[in-house]
Parts: structure tokens; C-alpha cells; sequence
């Protein structure tokens, strides 16, 4: 896939001429349909406000979000295929469209023109689909051994696969055919046959093979007539049947003609789905024959409430008619098919495409055709609108009978439906079985309250009330039934057969606590009730947001002191209620929350006592996680002269959070749009980042501060940066001490790296032997120089300060140099010091700078080099490694006759090169030191080589910048027979470091899902596993063309890798 990100940093230099305002528009179709084999161009243009510049403009095409094409300031990168074409010559027109030499089955999919005129970019995407009319090839009636015939009607070269082949004798629907598995061309395209058998008796007169499919207008079919030899005597007979036969078949056709002729046209039934999916585009077709230039088409929807929509061709009539179902949604399409032998005349398919919304529940869709004075009307009506997946729920009926009063009330909860279309009914059901609707009797009153849930669903409490004022109705049971566009039969709840003598005010009380829960804070419910008898249990029921049900009971009082980790339930209080015998209790269910657990959490408490049952629901409002400061803050110098800052944050609850930048002096920055990732526990990281001018931190009173509020939080939160935060303090390396034989003077140099910013202070000191210090910065003695540089990738800097004087007499020999550096990321000075000089033996022993890959990867041999200039014949190389375990080693050098013998040991040490330098008796050498790098060794390495030459010992030390283990794909990949209807792939990964990859997931065909955030698991070594899984809906490999790509990078690898699956060659995926 493209880094568009770094095309935009290829671009910037530009830019900073860009005129303001160079606004980009960019314009292309949303979707288009192409035959196999043709010629297909997909529009795409572009123009900028501003005179064009050709070094600003970058374009991509991609499919299904891979690179395929290129073409910037740069000029044309070969396409992926060699049938895709860009014409350079149109783009400064504005004309970037892709151009596709012979369409073909794999060109299906999204594309996506993206065009950068920097420093704007625009992405529009196209949707392709590829088609291919189906050929009947051949019907034909085959004989067989025992006499029967076999017809066989074979359709070749279609595309998409759907198809539906019909064989029909003599007019009629023949049963009992057989549809071979469909066969795949070398193109993609598809060929099927469908046969039946006919019994020796048959002997139809006409066979005919139908076809439809997605890529016709109409039906394509083929007909084929048969003749039968005479096996009779009659012949005279059967030849005057068929001669009247023949002139009756031509009176007919001359009625026909002329009752044709009268009438105008001919109308066919509508043809379309019968079950309408909500939020899924259907087509419905409307066909006539005889259709000339007067004909006119109209299309009318009436919707269950009696609003009308009406479609035609005449735009006066549809700007006037449009009514509130969305006319706008509806798009209807007329095509023409010319007819043979008739000129001026041929056959007209109307087509109307919509998407089924709420409002075409019982709606009825009438196609009128009109010429002339001639009318005529088709209606057609979906068997039901499916599928909205909100059916009522119901609960328990409620019946409550107040202590001194006849009256009864029973309650029954209805629940988590959409829309509000139910219909409720009481029913009285004697003891014979009889069943009354009471809802219109006087004797009762009928009560129903509806309001809205957090989820937007709806629930409704339906009370039916009355007077108990004879014993005969301790003999009845109530139901109460509800019905529902979303349920296939009515759905109840009973109250069994009542006593409604014995019936008491058993009272359970809306649960209490608090209605926002904090992952990490301990919650505590409580359910009390009133009237319960001495015996009344009680139950807590949880369904958590895994669909995991938990029941918990209460603990009896000698274990409440013991109460478990998960969930705890126990009887608060027991107290006598002012009616005797009767109790009221309180129970209380505390636990700690997580966002896995709870966060679509079913809570309810459900008691019984006299046995009777009574459930109350607790319905959440806020689930919190924090969010987590993820110490220390990023640091990043990036090019052109800023600097990035950069913090997380972690395990916060809902996604949503605000962060803002802010800075005291110069203008604050707009605050970018942070990233979020989620966690394995739901819970989300987030990360944001700013950049500043590198100048402002000069000044060491510039404060960044960075705050961020989270609605889980009572007040926000921040941190504040300076320079002094900073994590690129200055390092010193041993001072380099130099004196040319032929010469007198001597040439101290220091030098510091690993800074950031340029506000390095460098001080030289003299001491002497009594310990005096004499800052020699400003003595005409002494020569000073700095230079400075910006080291290679890191964007750190470094700097060699040096010290020149001439020796003059003795009493140098008694003095120590010392190189003092300050700056503002030091909390105090660092130095480095020469010794006491002897400058009389003094040589230029110079070790050089350890030089090899900055880049490890597990399993690939590494070599590093280490250089000396100007050394004594004795000089001693010792390679010292401290590994991330903590342990030490030190590598000598191999002597030269073993070097063709290298022992299989975890370092080598060789002395690769000796020659003399231009300095008389002295050497020039190079040592290196071979191994092959793990993580647990390697990961926190300390590496050094220390050169010992005439008593004087030096070392330079090497930074490893990345250390890398390759992904491993394990073979091979899993697969799942999941429900509802769903089939999972997984794939793992082994073996890895670091931690992060990234993964995705991919369809050629339907909306590709969102990746999930892969969970890792640690080795023995330190290296890392990962496991990933997407669902796919099961039906979409149906398809034998549907196909899964799963992609994976890592920064290990120079580009990512992927694996394809399809349902061919699976003997698991479907049984």
C-alpha cells in the first residue's frame, strides 16, 4: 500500500511557494457496471483554484487499497498491469483517468482515485462491477438405452454466477429437473446445464429453456419443436386434423393481431422480490411489448399510512408528486429493445430501484403504462418487510392487590422493540378454556405507557385493572398478547390461575445504585421488598456483554466476611413490615466492573416468596475506564526544524476523549485529531502528537503544556514540557590527544554527541598537579575550535572541540586537560580529561568510530568493525559486550593461524587488516567481531571495543538503533463453522519482535470488515506470537469467486506478505 504520507513529505520543499488558497476539487462516479472483454474508462478529473504546477501534483489509483498505478512530479510509474493506462498528455487538463484494456472478472472491486496537489489531498472511491451475458449453447433431446429421452439445455459464459435456467414442455414448468454444479472458464466466467428425463409416453410438441439473470433486461430463451412419426393406418385423418389445425392457428393469430392492434399494448406482471430486506436495494421490473414513442410509464408507491410517492419520466409530475417516502430514493430506468421486422416499435423494460426503509411496511407498488387512451395497471405487494432485528420482549405479568382494597392491577413489561407498531390484547381465559378479549369490556380499565431506552428501542408497560368482587374470578388467568411486525406469531405471558384471596401487596422496589460505574471502583446494588414472607429467596441475574449468564445467591450470614473476588450477594437487612407474618428485606450484589464484562450488561434481581415470583431490571446509563498517562512523554526531532511531542493514553472508556496543545509564548497549535486503538479488554489507547518550532525551545522559559478531559473524569488533567525534558542530553567520548612528531604542537579534541538542541556550552580547563583549575577558554595560548554537525538519521547533533597550543618547555608535562560541557538537558556538567600529559612520548593513537549494520535481525549473521591509526606493533583489541541479561563479556582476538579454524562460538574476534601507517614504526589495523544477534541477549546491548597501545588504553562504544525477528506464518491457517451463519479465519504469527504488526483483512466482494487489534503473547526468547480472526458472513462463499486476503507488515520486512483463501480446495468451510 502507499505511505501517502511520505509523498506529502517529498512534496513539502514545494510547497512552501504554494500561492494561498490552491484549493482541490476532485470528481468522479460513485459506481459503474462494465461487460467482460470491453474497453472500460473510470472517470476521474480534478481541478485546482490556482495556475497549475505540475511539481505539486501526485496521483494514485488503487484496488481493494493496494497501489496499482503512479504518476507524480517524478513522471510515470509502471503500472501493476500492463492493461491499465494513464494518459500523461490529458493530466494537465485535469483529465487522471484510469483506462482498463479488456475487462476481465478480477477487475471487480473498489477503486480509489486519490490525488495529492500539495499540501491538499482528495480520495474518491469507485465501486466496478463486471458482468456477462449468459448464451444458451445448445437444447437438445437425447435417446436413452431404455427408451426415455434426456433434454439438456446448456447456458455458457455467464457472470456473476447467480443464475436461474428453467425447461418448460409444451408451456409448462417441467418438475424434477436437475442443475449440474456450475464449471468455471479459464476467463472467470461461468457455464451451467440443466436437464430433465422424459418417460417413453411423453411426447410433447414444444420444449423451451428460459434463462435469467442480473445482466438481462429480459428472460433469454430457446425453443426447440418436435415431430413424432405416425405409427397408425389413419394417415388421411391425422393430415385434415393438422390442416385444421394450422387454419386455426392462423385465426388466431389474426384475432390476436387485431385485439393487439385495438389495444395498444401488453402489460406484464411485475417481477421483483417478495421479501423486502430494511436497508438492503431491491429492483422491481415492469415489461411491455408494442411500445412506441406515445407510450408512457408511471410507477406509484402507497405506503402503509397512505402517502403516495409517484416515479415517471415526465419531470413536471415528479417535482409536484414527490410526498414524504422519499421519492428523491427511488431511481427508475427505461430501456428499449428494438423489434424485428417492426420499425418504430419494440419491447419496453421499466425498472424501479429503492432501498426499504420502515415506511413500505404493507406498502403496494403499481406500474401503470399508458398510450393513448389505452390504460393499463399492474400492482405487486412484498410478502413482509424483513428483517429489523428489534422483536418485543415481555416479562413476567406483575399482580399487585393493596392490602383493604379490591382492586387488582397486573402489569406486564414490553421491551427492547422498534418501531412502535405493536398491538396488545388482554385476554381472559376461563378454566374450560374459553378465551375472552377484554380489552374493550367496561369492567376493566387498560393502561399502556411507552418511553425510549438508551439504545433507542422502545419499552411499554401495559396495566390491566378491575374490581374483585366475586369469588368466581379466583378461577380465571389473564394473558396479556402482543403482536408485531418483527415477530412471525404473537408472543405472551400468563399470570396462571389467580387466588386472588390470598394475594398480598408482594412489592419489589426499582434496584438502587449508583448509574455510573468506573472500571477499578468497587460497585454495590441494592434490591429491596416489602411484604415478602420469612421464606423469600433471592436471585441475581447477570448477562454479561459476552452473553456469558451469571446467577448469583445470596451468601448465608456466616460467609459474609468471606465474600469471593467476582460477584457477592447478601442480605442487607431483615426487618418485620406493618402487616404480620410478612417481612420487608433488602439484598445487595457488589463486584468489581470491566468493560468486557459490562458494557452491554443484563442485570436484574429476581426474588420469590409464597411462590410467587417478582424480577426487577437494573439498566445502566455510563461504563468508565479512566484513562492512564502512559509515562514518559515522545520526543521526535523531525525535518524542516520542528520538533514532535508526542503522549499516550491508555485503558480509557468510551472512545471519545479531548486533548488540546497549548504553548506561553507564539501561536498555540491546532490540536490534531488524536488516533485510537483497541485494546484486547475493549478499552481504548490513544495517542497524540504536536509539533513545534525547534527555534522556541532556545528560549529555556518556552513551555508545551498538553491536556486532556475524559468524560469519566471531574476535571482535567495535563502535563508541561520544556527543553529540560528533553531526552537528547549531550555524551563525551575520551579526549583524543595528538602530537605530529615533526612538530611541536599538540592537538587535544573532544567529541560530544547526542545533542539536542544546539545549546551545548563547552568549557576547556587546565589543572595542575596542586589541583588549581584555570578556565584556558579565553587564553591567546590556547586555539580553540568547535564544529558542528547534524549526525545521520537521528537528527541529534555532535560537535568536535578541540584544543591547539605549542609545548615550549617541561612543566607541561605536569598538567591535566579537562573538556566540560553544559547544556539545558544535563541536570549537571559532564567532562572528560586527558591525564597528566606526557607529551615527550606522545603518537597519534587514533581509534575510529565502530562501524556495521545499525540493524539486526534474529538468525543473520552480523560483522562490526572497529579501526586504530597510528599504533605500536603491540597494540591489543578486546571486544566487551554487556548482554540485556546483565551478563559481561569479553572477546579477545583470534590468533592468525586459527582464522581459517573459527571454533562455532557465540563471538569471533579476528584482526582483519595490519599495514603501516605514514607515521615511521607505527600501524594502521582494523578488528572485527562476528556473532549472530538473538532478543534475549541482544535487546538492552551494551557493545564496546577498548585498544590498548604503549600503556595507553582507548574504546569506542556502538549504539544499536533496531533489532528485528521476522514473522513466522504457521501453517496452516484456521478455520470455523461459526453462529449465526458465519464462517472465521484465523492465522497466527510467531515468532516476531517487536511486539507491534500490523494485520488486515480483505474481501474482493462486499464490504470488507474492520480489522480487529490482534492479541500477543510472549516466548521464552522475548519474541512475540499473534493470533488474528475475522468473520465473514457464511453465504458470501457461496460464491466460488469470493476470496479473503489477510496482509500482514511488520517492521522487520522490506514489504508485507499475505495469504488468500477461498471456499475451493476447503473441505472444512461448509458441511
Amino acid at each position: 500500500m502507499v505511505n501517502f504520507g511520505c509523498v506529502i513529505l517529498l512534496l513539502l520543499p514545494s510547497t512552501l511557494f504554494l500561492p494561498t488558497g490552491a484549493a482541490l476539487e476532485v470528481t468522479a462516479p460513485d459506481q459503474l457496471t462494465f461487460e467482460i472483454g470491453e474497453k472500460a474508462t473510470l472517470p476521474c478529473t480534478f481541478k485546482v483554484s490556482s495556475p497549475f504546477d505540475m511539481k505539486y501534483l501526485a496521483v494514485f489509483w488503487l484496488l481493494q487499497k493496494e497501489d496499482i498505478l503512479r504518476y507524480d512530479n517524478k513522471g510515470y510509474r509502471k503500472p501493476t498491469d500492463p492493461r491499465l493506462l494513464l494518459k500523461k498528455e490529458y493530466v494537465e487538463r485535469g483529465d487522471i483517468s484510469l483506462h482498463i484494456d479488456k475487462v476481465t472478472v478480477m477487475d471487480g472491486g473498489t477503486y480509489t482515485c486519490r490525488v495529492i496537489y500539495s499540501p491538499n489531498h482528495v480520495t474518491k472511491d469507485i465501486k466496478i462491477s463486471v458482468y456477462a451475458l449468459p448464451t444458451i449453447s445448445s437444447l437438445e433431446m437425447l435417446d436413452q438405452d431404455d427408451g426415455s429421452k434426456r433434454v439438456v439445455c446448456g447456458v455458457t459464459g455467464f457472470y456473476p454466477p447467480n443464475v436461474t435456467v428453467t425447461l418448460l414442455s409444451d408451456g409448462k414448468v417441467m418438475s424434477f429437473s436437475e442443475l449440474t454444479q456450475q464449471q468455471t472458464n479459464s476467463d472467470g466466467t461461468y457455464n451451467v446445464t440443466r436437464a430433465t428425463t422424459l418417460n417413453p409416453e411423453e411426447k410433447p410438441r414444444r420444449l423451451e429453456c428460459r434463462v435469467q439473470h442480473e445482466s438481462l433486461l429480459q428472460p433469454l430463451q430457446k425453443e426447440l419443436n418436435l415431430q413424432y412419426e405416425d405409427t397408425g393406418d389413419n394417415n388421411t385423418v391425422i393430415i385434415a386434423l393438422i390442416a385444421a389445425a394450422v387454419i386455426l392457428i392462423i385465426c388466431v393469430i389474426i384475432a390476436v393481431w387485431l385485439y393487439l392492434k385495438k389495444k395498444g399494448l401488453s402489460l406484464n406482471e411485475i417481477q421483483g422480490p417478495k421479501r423486502w430486506m430494511a436497508g438492503e436495494t431491491l429492483t422491481l421490473y415492469c415489461t411491455t411489448s408494442d411500445w412506441d414513442p406515445n407510450t408512457k410509464v408511471k410507477w406509484t408507491i402507497l405506503d402503509k399510512d397512505g402517502y403516495i410517492a409517484k416515479i415517471s419520466e415526465d419531470p413536471s409530475q415528479d417535482k409536484e408528486e414527490e410526498q414524504p417516502l422519499m421519492a428523491r430514493a427511488y431511481q427508475m430506468k427505461n430501456e428499449k429493445k428494438d423489434k424485428k421486422g417492426k420499425k418504430g416499435v419494440c419491447d419496453l423494460a421499466s425498472s424501479l430501484t429503492f432501498i426499504p426503509t420502515l415506511s413500505h411496511l404493507n406498502s403496494t407498488v403499481t406500474c401503470e403504462v399508458k398510450r393513448g387512451k389505452n390504460t393499463e395497471l399492474k400492482t405487486f405487494k412484498p410478502e413482509k418487510l424483513y428483517d429489523f432485528p428489534w422483536s418485543p420482549q415481555l416479562e413476567d405479568i406483575d399482580i399487585v392487590k393493596p392490602s383493604g382494597s379490591r382492586t387488582v392491577k397486573l402489569t406486564c413489561k414490553i421491551h427492547s422493540f422498534f418501531p412502535d407498531l405493536p398491538t396488545l390484547k388482554w385476554i381472559e381465559k376461563k378454566t374450560d378454556g374459553q378465551e375472552v378479549d377484554v380489552t374493550n369490556n367496561n369492567k376493566y380499565t387498560i393502561s399502556n405507557t411507552t418511553s425510549k431506552a438508551d439504545d433507542h428501542t422502545l419499552s411499554c408497560n401495559a396495566s390491566l385493572s378491575f374490581e374483585k368482587s366475586h369469588d368466581s374470578e379466583d378461577k380465571v388467568e389473564y394473558i396479556c398478547r402482543v403482536e408485531h411486525p418483527c415477530l412471525k406469531s404473537p408472543i405472551q405471558s400468563r399470570t396462571g390461575l389467580l387466588q386472588l384471596e390470598d394475594l398480598h401487596s408482594f412489592v419489589v422496589q426499582n434496584i438502587q445504585g449508583p448509574q455510573s460505574w468506573v472500571v477499578g471502583e468497587k460497585v454495590t446494588l441494592y434490591c429491596a421488598a416489602s411484604y415478602c414472607n420469612k421464606d423469600v429467596s433471592v436471585l441475581w441475574i447477570l448477562k454479561e456483554g459476552d452473553g456469558t449468564p451469571q446467577e448469583v445467591s445470596e451468601l448465608p450470614p456466616e460467609k459474609h466476611g468471606t465474600i469471593p473476588s467476582e460477584y457477592a450477594a447478601v442480605r442487607d437487612k431483615t426487618e418485620k413490615s406493618d402487616i404480620e407474618d410478612l417481612h420487608n428485606i433488602t439484598s445487595s450484589l457488589s463486584f468489581m466492573p470491566s468493560i468486557t464484562k459490562h458494557r452491554n450488561l443484563t442485570l436484574s434481581c429476581k426474588l420469590s416468596s409464597g411462590g410467587k415470583t417478582k424480577e426487577q431490571s437494573f439498566h445502566l446509563k455510563h461504563l468508565y475506564a479512566k484513562p492512564q498517562f502512559l509515562e514518559p512523554a515522545e520526543f521526535t526531532i523531525c525535518s524542516p526544524g520542528e520538533v514532535q511531542l508526542g503522549i499516550n493514553l491508555r485503558s480509557f472508556y468510551p472512545e471519545t476523549i479531548d486533548i488540546t496543545w497549548s504553548c506561553n509564548k507564539g501561536k498555540s497549535q491546532d490540536t490534531k485529531i488524536p488516533e485510537y486503538t483497541v485494546n484486547y479488554d475493549k478499552t481504548y489507547n490513544s495517542k497524540s502528537e504536536q509539533r513545534f518550532p525547534e527555534d522556541l525551545f532556545k528560549d529555556p522559559g518556552f513551555r508545551v503544556c498538553v491536556s486532556w478531559k475524559h468524560e469519566s473524569m471531574d476535571k482535567q488533567e495535563s502535563r508541561e514540557f520544556s527543553v529540560k525534558d528533553f531526552p537528547w542530553p549531550p555524551q563525551i567520548e575520551d579526549i583524543d590527544v595528538v602530537k605530529s612528531p615533526s612538530s611541536s604542537t599538540v592537538k587535544l579534541t573532544c567529541k560530544i554527541h547526542s545533542f539536542f538542541p544546539d545549546l551545548l556550552t563547552v568549557k576547556w580547563i587546565e589543572k595542575k598537579t596542586d589541583g588549581q583549575e584555570v578556565d584556558v577558554t579565553n587564553n591567546n595560548k590556547y586555539v580553540i575550535s568547535n564544529t558542528s554537525s547534524k549526525a545521520d538519521g537521528k537528527h541529534t547533533l555532535s560537535c568536535n572541540a578541540s584544543l591547539s597550543f605549542e609545548k615550549s618547555h617541561d612543566s607541561e608535562d605536569k598538567v591535566e586537560y579537562v573538556c566540560r560541557v553544559e547544556h539545558p538537558c544535563l541536570k549537571s556538567p559532564i567532562q572528560s580529561r586527558t591525564g597528566l600529559l606526557q607529551l615527550e612520548g606522545l603518537h597519534s593513537f587514533i581509534v575510529h568510530n565502530i562501524q556495521g549494520p545499525q540493524t539486526w535481525v534474529v538468525g543473520e549473521k552480523v560483522t562490526l568493525y572497529c579501526a586504530a591509526s597510528n599504533c605500536k606493533k603491540d597494540v591489543s583489541v578486546l571486544w566487551i559486550l554487556k548482554e540485556g541479561d546483565g551478563t559481561p563479556q569479553e572477546v579477545s582476538e583470534l590468533p592468525p593461524e586459527k582464522h581459517e579454524t573459527i571454533p562455532p562460538a557465540e563471538y569471533t574476534a579476528v584482526r582483519d587488516k595490519t599495514e603501516k601507517s605514514d607515521i615511521e614504526e607505527l600501524l594502521n589495523i582494523t578488528s572485527s567481531l562476528s556473532f549472530v544477534p538473538s532478543i534475549t541477549k541482544h535487546r538492552n546491548l551494551t557493545l564496546s571495543c577498548k585498544l590498548s597501545s604503549e600503556g595507553k588504553t582507548k574504546e569506542k562504544s556502538f549504539q544499536l538503533k533496531h533489532l528485528h525477528a521476522k514473522p513466522q506464518f504457521l501453517e496452516p491457517a484456521e478455520f470455523t463453522i461459526c453462529s449465526p451463519g458465519e464462517v472465521q479465519l484465523g492465522i497466527n504469527l510467531r515468532k516476531f519482535y517487536p511486539e507491534t504488526i500490523d494485520i488486515t483483512w480483505s474481501c474482493n466482494k462486499g464490504k470488507s470488515p474492520d480489522t480487529k487489534i490482534p492479541e500477543y503473547t510472549v516466548n521464552y526468547d522475548k519474541t512475540c506470537n499473534t493470533k488474528s480472526e475475522q468473520r465473514f458472513p457464511a453465504d458470501l462463499f457461496k460464491d466460488l469467486d469470493f476470496r479473503v486476503n489477510v496482509s500482514w507488515k511488520h517492521e522487520s520486512m522490506d514489504k508485507q506478505e499475505s495469504r488468500e483463501f477461498s471456499v475451493k480446495g476447503r473441505t472444512d468451510f461448509f458441511i
